[in-house]
C-alpha cells in the first residue's frame, strides 16, 4: 500500500515538475516580441541612445540567479573591472569593482576584432574582399609583401616574421612600415603565427578600401548604427597617425557589449544587415590553420576549450583577460574588462554557463584531443631569437631598412553580390559582377559557377568593369543545365580578376532558383462557357439526346 501511494506521489511529482518548467518556458516564449524574428538571439527591445542594453531577472531569462551573482561578482572582485552577463539582448547580471559602468580599460588584443569587424562591414558595402591583396590598397608595398591577402592577415597566416620587441613596440613605431619591412618566416597561408603589427596593415587596408581613415569608417559605419559615442570608444594610433589596430581601444564594457549583440545576432541590427554573412561564417568557424583561431577571434571549437562550453562559443580576447564571448545557442554575450589578471574569464565563463537552467542546462561535450595553438609573443625562440641585432636595431628605429622597391600595380578581387540568383527562362544565368570603387585597375577577368568548391566548372565568361562599376555577366551550358535541373540548389560563383600577376579570386555560394512557370492566360467567363457548348457536328456525349 505504501509502495502504491510512494509511486503515484513521485508520478505526481514528475508532472508537476514536467508541468512547471512547461510553463516557465512558455514564460520565456512569451516574453519574445514580434521583432526578434528580424534579429536571431535578441528577446529584449534594442537600446535607444547610449543606454545599455535592457535589464531582465536572471531567473526570467533562464538562469540560476544565485549562482550567477556569485561568479559575476567574484570575478569583479577577484582583481576589480567591470563585468555584466546579457541573454536574450537583455542585461541579466552585472558587478563593478574599483570603478562603475562608465569606467574604461584597454582592450590589448581585444581590439584585433574591432579591426576584423570593420573588415566584416567593408566586405558588407562591397568594398574588400578576402581575396583582395595587400599591393592592390597599398601600392608601396614590395611584390612579396603585395601578394598577402585580406584572408591571410584575417587568419594571422600571412607568414610574416614574429619578433617580441619588434611586434609590441606601441611607444614610437610606424606600424605600417614596420609590416612592409618584415621578412618572411613561412609560405603566406600555410603557418598560423599572432602577429601584431600585421593587424594594424589590415586596419590600413580597410581605410583605404573606404576612400579614407579607418577610425573615420568605423564611427561612420560600426559605432554610428549601434548608438556608440565616438568619444566613448576611443581607438589609439601610433607616431605615424595610423590607427594601431592590435591594440588601444578604450570603452565602456555596456559599448563592447553592444558589439557582441551585433555578432550574436549574425550581423543585423534594427533589421539591417551591417556584417558580410561570409564574413560571420568565417569569424564563427576555424580556420585552416588554428582550429581554435577563426578572423582575429578565438572558438571552442572542438579541443579548444574545457568539456563545460558550448560549442559554438567565440570571443575577442585581450591581454589579462580582456574578453566579450558570444554564444548563439543559448543566446549569451558574457563581457569583462579590468586590470590585468590569468584564470577569470575562464572561471566567469565556466560559471555563467553552469548556471543556464532553461530550456535546458548546457551538456557536457565528449572528451577531446587538444588542438590548435595559444597566442605567442615570439618569447617561445627564446634569448636567441630575442636578441636578434636586425629587429632590436628596427625596433629601436636605427638601421631599419627603408621600404623596398614598390611591386607592380595589382588588381582588386571583383565582387559577387548576389546570394540568391533565379535561373532565366532560356535556362540561362546572369551573375551581377562589381569593381569596388577604390581600385589601380579596371577589373578584367572571368566569373565561373562551379557545382561547388573544387568541384568541376558548368560555365564562365568574361567581365571588364571599370572601378566602382557593377554589371550582369550571362552565362549558360548544357552542363550548368543538368547540374542544375528543376529544383532550388546552392552553386559555387567564382569571380576572378588578373594582371599578370597572381591576379586576386572572389567566392560565394549562391542559391539558385528555377525558372517561375509559365501561366495559363486567363480565359474570360464568356470564353470559358463557349468551351463548354459543343461544337458544331462534334460528337455528342454517349446517353445524351439531341433536342
Amino acid at each position: 500500500m505504501g509502495k502504491a501511494n510512494g509511486g503515484r506521489g513521485r508520478r505526481s511529482g514528475r508532472r508537476v515538475a514536467r508541468w512547471t518548467g512547461a510553463v516557465a518556458v512558455a514564460a520565456l516564449g512569451a516574453a519574445v516580441p514580434a521583432s526578434a524574428a528580424t534579429a536571431p538571439g535578441m528577446r529584449c527591445a534594442e537600446p535607444t541612445g547610449y543606454a545599455d542594453l535592457p535589464s531582465r531577472s536572471a531567473a526570467a531569462s533562464g538562469l540560476d540567479a544565485g549562482k550567477l551573482r556569485y561568479v559575476v561578482r567574484q570575478a569583479a572582485t577577484s582583481v576589480g573591472g567591470s563585468v555584466a552577463v546579457y541573454r536574450y539582448g537583455c542585461k541579466v547580471e552585472e558587478a563593478y569593482s574599483g570603478g562603475d559602468a562608465m569606467s574604461s580599460y584597454q582592450s590589448w588584443s581585444a581590439a584585433k576584432s574591432i579591426v576584423s569587424t570593420a573588415a566584416g562591414r567593408a566586405m558588407q558595402l562591397g568594398l574588400l574582399s578576402p581575396g583582395d591583396t595587400v599591393g592592390s590598397l597599398i601600392p608601396e608595398a614590395d611584390r612579396a609583401h603585395g601578394a598577402i591577402t585580406v584572408q591571410q592577415l584575417l587568419t594571422q597566416s600571412s607568414g610574416l616574421h614574429q619578433h617580441t620587441l619588434r611586434d609590441y613596440n606601441f611607444v614610437a613605431d610606424d606600424h605600417l612600415a614596420n609590416a612592409l619591412t618584415l621578412p618572411f618566416d613561412h609560405a603566406p597561408g600555410t603557418t598560423f603565427t599572432y602577429g601584431q603589427v600585421t593587424v594594424s596593415l589590415l586596419a590600413e587596408m580597410v581605410g583605404r578600401a573606404a576612400g579614407g581613415d579607418f577610425q573615420d569608417f568605423v564611427r561612420r559605419e560600426l559605432l554610428a548604427p549601434l548608438g556608440i559615442p565616438a568619444r566613448e570608444f576611443r581607438i589609439s594610433r601610433d607616431v605615424a597617425g595610423r590607427t594601431n589596430g592590435y591594440f588601444g581601444i578604450e570603452s565602456p564594457i555596456r559599448f563592447w557589449a553592444r558589439i557582441g549583440q551585433l555578432w550574436l545576432q549574425d550581423g543585423i541590427w534594427d533589421g539591417r544587415r551591417l556584417l558580410d554573412a561570409d564574413w560571420m561564417r568565417g569569424v564563427r568557424s576555424s580556420s585552416p590553420t588554428n582550429p581554435c583561431y577563426s578572423y582575429l577571434s578565438w572558438v571552442d571549437a572542438p579541443g579548444c576549450e574545457g568539456r563545460w562550453a558550448p560549442p559554438d562559443g567565440f570571443r575577442m580576447s585581450g591581454l589579462g583577460d580582456q574578453t566579450v564571448w558570444v554564444v548563439p545557442s543559448q543566446s549569451l554575450v558574457v563581457v569583462r574588462f579590468g586590470p590585468m589578471t590569468t584564470g577569470v574569464t575562464s572561471a566567469l565563463r565556466r560559471g555563467v554557463t553552469e548556471s543556464i537552467r532553461l530550456p535546458r542546462p548546457v551538456p557536457r561535450r565528449p572528451v577531446e584531443p587538444e588542438r590548435g595553438q595559444e597566442a605567442t609573443t615570439g618569447l617561445e625562440a627564446g634569448p636567441g631569437g630575442l636578441l636578434n641585432l636586425e629587429d632590436l636595431l628596427a625596433t629601436v628605429q636605427v638601421g631599419r631598412k627603408p621600404l623596398p622597391t614598390a611591386g607592380p600595380p595589382r588588381t582588386r578581387a571583383a565582387v559577387v553580390p548576389a546570394r540568391r540568383l533565379t535561373v532565366r527562362r532560356d535556362r540561362d544565368l546572369e551573375l551581377p559582377v562589381a569593381c569596388p570603387p577604390v581600385a589601380p585597375m579596371p577589373c578584367a577577368g572571368r566569373v565561373a559557377v562551379l557545382e561547388r568548391a573544387g568541384g568541376p566548372r558548368l560555365t564562365s565568361a568574361s567581365f571588364l568593369l571599370a572601378p566602382g562599376t557593377r554589371g550582369l555577366v550571362r552565362v549558360g551550358s548544357a552542363a550548368l543545365d543538368r547540374a542544375l535541373g528543376t529544383t532550388a540548389r546552392t552553386v559555387l560563383v567564382r569571380a576572378t580578376t588578373t594582371d599578370g600577376l597572381e591576379g586576386a579570386t572572389t567566392d560565394r555560394a549562391v542559391r539558385v532558383e528555377p525558372p517561375p512557370r509559365a501561366r495559363k492566360p486567363r480565359r474570360s467567363r464568356k470564353a470559358r462557357k463557349a468551351a463548354k457548348r459543343p461544337r458544331a457536328g462534334a460528337a455528342r456525349p454517349a446517353g445524351r439526346r439531341a433536342t
